[in-house]
């Protein structure tokens, strides 16, 4: 398809979808007392809204320049309402249908695309896990700079495997993936450390401190950087 006349179909999908956007919207917007107590109005309203799209289509690409990519589809809007029971409730029945890979000229991968402008947006990105689950794809990872954020995202998807199905070969990536990202926080740890040696020490050998106190100062600093090598050791463990 040339890129022209996917920006043609894209805005065409985004007009037939912008009522369905819109109430996606309201739905993200309203308390979560008011969201419990019309709960089973505001989800029939939801069902009829699509039923109501003429040939509505889970990957459907549309054409959002508020975010950070520029293309999405239907399914965005889905998991951006944040409502569990919407959310649920679809996936359950249309997650079979979801293609993970978006009909464009640039192919990009759906759960980066979703990973990126959902954290955008403020929304958890624990509302991807049955995707996750269902691609079997860490791909989306990369999307992150923060190691840290990684760590969690993956300690928590092993904390919920069993809510889930997936193969045993995915389980073993997600531990590997696990094992290299403790790895990297470490390495990243020691750097810090290190680094904060380095510069302590050049605060010693500053005439801040007469010669007579510089070595008793680094020894302690030394101290401090042992100490903190074994609280490092420890949290591995």
């Amino acid at each position: 398809m040339e890129v022209g006349a996917f920006i043609s179909i894209t805005d065409e999908n985004t007009k037939k979808y912008s009522f369905f956007k819109k109430f996606c919207k309201y739905l993200k917007g309203i308390s979560f007392q008011k969201y419990q107590e019309e709960k089973h109005l505001l989800s029939g309203e939801f069902k009829k809204i699509i039923s109501n799209v003429k040939g509505f289509d889970i990957n459907d690409v549309l054409v959002d320049h508020d975010a950070r990519y520029r293309y999405t589809t239907p399914l965005e809007y889905i998991l951006m309402t944040k409502r569990d029971d919407i959310i649920s409730s679809f996936l359950t029945e249309h997650i079979d249908l979801i293609s993970f890979e978006l009909n464009s000229p640039y192919q990009e991968d759906l759960l980066m695309v979703l990973y990126k402008n959902l954290t955008w947006r403020g929304c958890p990105s624990d509302v991807l896990l049955p995707l996750i689950y269902k691609s079997e794809n860490l791909n989306f990872l990369a999307e992150e700079s923060s190691v840290s954020k990684k760590l969690q995202m993956v300690s928590f998807m092993i904390l919920q495997k069993d809510n889930y199905e997936c193969s045993e070969s995915f389980l073993e990536v997600l531990e590997t993936k696990n094992i290299e990202l403790l790895e990297q926080r470490e390495l990243h740890i020691i750097s810090e450390i290190a680094l904060s040696a380095v510069q302590s020490q050049a605060r010693v050998n500053d005439d801040k401190y007469p010669k007579s106190e510089r070595l008793t100062k680094l020894g302690e600093l030394l101290e401090k950087f042992s100490a903190d090598l074994e609280n490092l050791k420890g949290e591995k463990q």
